[in-house]
């Protein structure tokens, strides 16, 4: 109940934030406009026209719930700058396909954007129900440009108010910085972990999935983390997609858990017990929060409140009676036999009780 409530206050809040706040790209061009030396005209692509704009990418992006990509070519004093802006179905989109597309390897900007990276490829980074990419087309462009750029369309975008409630399940210790990823699709997931090309775990069931790594003094390991919005549907694809993986991989190991809707699955361990000890450290809890402020009814008031409904039930049975009766009274009066007691319609029942016997 409690990951349920805070998945829809993670929707919630993102909705709240699209209807109220977002400015749309208009707004984010005029600002890099203004607050920058940089000029370009954008570029529009929907998801139809997405895999030819960005063949390696497009069939991820569009798994994690893509709208619209606006790009252009920035440029100023001789250089330029390839500006990409994503804009996904809502803040868990754009999680994910920042979480997919970056990697642990790039440096981490703090307090740019609700996260950012910075690496060799260029500055990439979300907000809100966004996604951007600033790629520099020569070593001239300095970091610092690009952040000056990143400010600017961060300014009229508005921050998401939390991240997706499943990392939250994600045990912490020997935990890679940055390595998790969120998984909405199958194809995600094959990517990053190949299990055969085909969707054994069922992610397109409404499940939502975290795909980390581990590191450990003489060991490392990899843990896929699965919500499913039953248990009957977590049931049915841990025994199913074990049994594909342990028929395409018999001799990797694979352990898992199951506790409710949530499964864990562990991989790629050389030991036994980093696996297990690994398991141990992730559980399902289903609570149910108590509101002090609705007490329950006394004794008293419930019996009050029986009487009182009892009372109306008595009242309405009375007043039909009374309408009923008065109708009939009335019709009698006014149309008398027309209606009720006609000549025709009555019938004498009776009986022949005289003594026969002689």
């Amino acid at each position: 109940m409690q990951r349920v409530f805070l998945f829809s206050v993670w929707i919630l809040l993102g909705g709240v934030q699209l209807v109220l706040g977002e400015q749309g790209f208009p707004q984010i061009w005029q600002a890099v406009a203004d607050t920058t030396d940089y000029r370009g005209n954008p570029e529009v692509i929907g998801p139809e026209d997405l895999p030819k704009a960005v063949p390696q990418d497009a069939e991820f992006i569009l798994e994690y719930g893509f709208a619209e990509l606006q790009r252009a070519e920035l440029s100023l004093r001789g250089e330029s700058l390839g500006v990409e802006i994503y804009r996904m179905l809502d803040p868990t989109s754009a999680f994910g396909a920042y979480s997919f597309l970056t990697g642990p390897r790039s440096d981490f900007i703090e307090g740019l954007a609700d996260d950012a990276v910075i690496g060799p490829r260029g500055l990439e980074f979300r907000r809100g129900r966004y996604y951007v990419r600033l790629r520099p087309r020569s070593s001239s462009v300095a970091q610092a440009q690009l952040i000056e750029v990143a400010r600017a369309i961060c300014s009229v975008i508005p921050q998401s108010p939390l991240n997706p409630p499943i990392l939250r399940e994600v045990p912490k210790e020997n935990l890679i910085t940055r390595s998790e990823v969120l998984i909405l699709g199958y194809k995600a997931l094959n990517h990053k972990q190949p299990f055969g090309g085909s969707d054994i775990f069922g992610l397109a069931n409404g499940a939502e999935a975290v795909l980390a790594e581990y590191r450990f003094p003489q060991d490392s390991a990899r843990m896929l983390l699965i919500h499913y919005p039953t248990q009957q549907l977590a049931k049915k694809f841990l025994e199913s997609g074990y049994a594909s993986y342990a028929a395409q991989y018999p001799q990797k190991p694979l352990f898992f858990k199951r506790e409710g809707p949530q499964v864990t699955l562990v991989w790629g361990a050389r030991s036994p017990e980093t696996a297990i000890d690994l398991l141990d450290k992730t559980s399902y809890v289903s609570s149910v929060s108590w509101d002090p402020s609705v007490q329950p009814i006394g004794v008293g008031q419930l019996l009050v409140r029986i009487f009182v409904f009892g009372a109306f039930l008595l009242g309405i049975t009375l007043l039909a009676g009374i309408l009923f009766g008065g109708v009939r009274v009335l019709l009698r009066r006014l149309f008398p036999n027309r209606f009720f007691d006609r000549p025709e319609v009555i019938e004498m029942i009776r009986l022949n009780l005289k003594d026969n016997r002689k």
